[in-house]
């Protein structure tokens, strides 16, 4: 091998040694807001509301409903924290604002069919469910959880 592409190949095996080494960048949340308590992600939209506890839109995480969310079409929606076995539960906060949630749609085969499939250490508050039908195959169904415990800490449900 020629000295020049020796030190071609040298330098590219170098480098792809340092990009192996570096840490990914953690993809953030699409929803605004960081998360946290003072900062909560915002749920402004039927597609917004589909993200909660979805990626890197952590179920531990404080949600903050800003409007009323009308659920439309045909495709039901997927119950947060929906997990086989119910080993993922949401643990974060979710404050509806004062705002309604109008016709949402469930509809499952899975085990636990509901806006929230399995909760705890969670806190739920000022939100209104309107119109909305759970058409469930599962052992634990509902219209806001189908299945809560307190394993972890306390379960809140506030003005709901």
């Amino acid at each position: 091998m020629r000295r020049g592409n020796r030190r071609l190949l040298l330098a590219a095996l170098a480098l792809a040694g340092l990009l192996a080494a570096a840490p990914a960048a953690s993809a953030a949340c699409a929803l605004s807001g960081d998360g946290s308590a003072a900062h909560p992600y915002l749920v402004t939209s039927k597609s917004t509301l589909e993200m909660v506890g979805v990626g890197d839109c952590a179920l531990t995480a404080n949600y903050l409903q800003t409007k009323d969310i009308t659920w439309t079409g045909a495709t039901p929606f997927t119950p947060i924290a929906d997990v086989a076995g119910g080993m993922i539960r949401f643990q974060g906060a979710y404050d509806g604002g004062g705002h309604a949630i109008i016709g949402l749609r469930i509809s499952a085969d899975a085990d636990r069919s509901a806006m929230f499939a399995n909760v705890d250490d969670a806190t739920i508050e000022h939100l209104e469910l309107r119109d909305a039908v759970v058409d469930a195959d599962g052992v634990f169904a509902g219209i806001l959880i189908a299945y809560a415990s307190a394993d972890t800490g306390s379960i809140r449900i506030e003005d709901v």
